[in-house]
């Protein structure tokens, strides 16, 4: 795999800073900043550890997660869940460091609601309380209106007990986004210099829970039973209209009806078999995603025998020339057929050890 200059693959004892947040809050935004790369806006987490997936600072050991929002579909939240779930396990058991994560929330929004309140819900769930040491809340967009409004905006974040008052007081820090790579170094580098530590989800899922019974895979199933339960509701009206218009002998709007109320039924069918995976064992998948990684373990001790074996082959190979070559000059050359001879034993033996790899 080619990187740009200053680029690598994440390493054990790299650090990982996780970014979390509701759609459009400035994630990637910030993530450019501080990468100087193009990072692509979207809601996926595959190939988490690839450079796709994690965006490293040039020419440093620190490593930015770019995490989908939760957003307002309950049932993508399992994927987004098991997305999360994954990365960050996928991280600890790949002895990467996790040392801080970062909550985003835009400046021009001074209430919490919808998606935004579900986001800073499951952010507390993934994380857990004891964590928030770990985390900084970071505020963007502060160029978008005047700086009182926004500093009025930030106060009402900090001291409402429904936002951030509860996270701070165990332990997050703040800070301001100024839509600039220094800004975002000096954000970046007290979260990179904590110890590393072990997500609350993470914690769960090695203690052997399933993600349903994880705190974020309860989050999530409550959601979900309560979008589901209202879509029943739906469900039962879209029944009376149906019978209504049949009665009108109304076929138009009868087979609106009918089709509207299958795209209910599907949704609902949908919820019930998120609900079903989430509560699900998972051994198997745990078992399976184990042995990928010690594959992928296993893989990266080969190469390093592998360059390191190299390297000691042509030590041994110079060490018998210069060896050869000191003896054929003290000599006179009298030394001369030893040298050879024994650099043809090195040699063999070199080329022995190759073909073993």
């Amino acid at each position: 795999m080619t990187y740009p200059q200053g680029l690598r693959d994440p390493r054990p004892g790299d650090i990982i800073i996780v970014v979390m947040g509701t759609t459009g809050v400035g994630k990637s935004t910030f993530i450019s900043y501080a990468t100087g790369q193009n990072v692509k806006v979207g809601n996926t987490l595959e190939a988490c550890t690839s450079k796709t997936g994690m965006y490293q600072i040039p020419n440093s050991n620190i490593y930015l997660v770019d995490t989908p929002g939760f957003d307002d579909t309950y049932v993508s939240d399992k994927d987004i869940l098991e997305g999360i779930s994954d990365c960050l396990r996928e991280c600890v058991s790949d002895g990467l460091k996790v040392s801080g994560i970062l909550y985003v929330h835009p400046i021009t929004e001074a209430r919490m609601k919808g998606s935004a309140m579900k986001n800073l819900r499951m952010f507390r769930k993934v994380m857990g309380d004891g964590n928030m040491g770990q985390c900084c809340l970071l505020t963007t967009k502060w160029s978008l209106q005047p700086r009182e409004k926004s500093e009025d905006f930030e106060h009402q974040l900090k001291t409402n007990p429904h936002f951030w008052k509860l996270l701070i007081d165990q332990g997050a820090s703040i800070a301001r986004f100024g839509d600039s790579q220094p800004s975002a170094m000096q954000i970046i580098y007290p979260l990179a210099k904590k110890s590393g530590f072990v997500p609350q989800l993470t914690k769960e899922i090695n203690e052997g829970k399933t993600l349903g019974e994880t705190e974020a895979g309860i989050e999530v199933l409550d959601n979900i039973e309560e979008a589901k339960k209202k879509h029943e509701e739906e469900k039962r009206e879209l029944q009376k209209d149906y019978e209504e218009a049949l009665r009108n002998r109304d076929k138009k709007l009868a087979q609106m009806i009918a089709e509207e109320k299958q795209r209910v039924e599907k949704e609902i069918n949908e919820m019930r078999a998120a609900q079903e995976e989430l509560r699900k064992k998972r051994d198997d998948d745990y078992e399976t995603f184990q042995r990928e990684i010690a594959s992928e373990r296993q893989g990266r001790k080969r190469d390093k025998e592998r360059r390191t074996n190299r390297i000691g082959r042509w030590v041994v190979r110079g060490a018998t020339v210069a060896i050869g070559v000191g003896a054929t000059v003290a000599t006179a050359g009298l030394a001369a057929p030893l040298a050879v001879a024994a650099y043809g034993f090195v040699e063999a033996a070199a080329q022995e050890q190759k073909e073993r790899e």
